[in-house]
């Protein structure tokens, strides 16, 4: 019996050899910067990008990933990334690095489903009112990327409205883990 389990784990171990990064999905890190009005993209795997999208107040960034990074795009990460109202990982802000601010840490995690198709659901489900536990269901199993961002450095400066100071510049680092078979857009 242990000889039998043995070669089935030996077995596997060669199939994942053989199989490579397929198998196992597939990461990218990369690192940028970004200054007030600038959008960021990176290009991942088939059509899929990474996006840093500024406010239009210069306010900060919106994390994004699409198959596009003009700004009426899907956000593929917006839809999959729960709080769905109130704060939430996917914005970088210039009031989270207030020094009172206790809302994220300079690391932002997040999901994000592979296609529109998934995003046309789960939008579907959120303008429909459906209930929560069903709508963070399908974002748990539609939501099969996942990424974080550490805000490395950011630079404010006073806005208008002194609670409301505007960021000049980020400097980040992005990890983004796709899964082994991403599906079509």
């Amino acid at each position: 019996m242990t000889t039998s389990k043995s070669l089935g784990l030996a077995g596997l171990a060669l199939i994942l050899i053989l199989a490579g990064p397929a198998a196992r999905g597939q990461a990218f890190s990369f690192g940028g910067e970004v200054r007030a009005g600038e959008s960021y993209s990176r290009p991942l795997k088939d059509e899929l990008k990474f996006c840093l999208l500024p406010s239009p107040d210069s306010s900060g960034w919106t994390i994004s990933i699409s198959d596009s990074c003009a700004p009426d795009a899907p956000n593929f990460a917006m839809i999959a990334t729960p709080p769905y109202r109130g704060p939430n990982p996917i914005y970088v802000d210039a009031w989270h690095f207030l020094p009172d601010a206790r809302v994220f840490s300079a690391t932002r995690s997040f999901r994000f489903v592979l296609n529109r198709r998934d995003h046309a659901h789960l939008f579907g489900l959120l303008s429909a009112r459906k209930d929560a536990a069903e709508i963070l269901a399908e974002a748990e199993r539609l939501g099969k990327g996942v990424g974080e961002v550490t805000v490395a450095e950011s630079v404010l400066a006073p806005g208008t409205d002194p609670k409301q100071p505007r960021l000049l510049r980020l400097r980040f680092k992005a990890a983004i883990k796709l899964p082994a078979r991403a599906g079509s857009l």
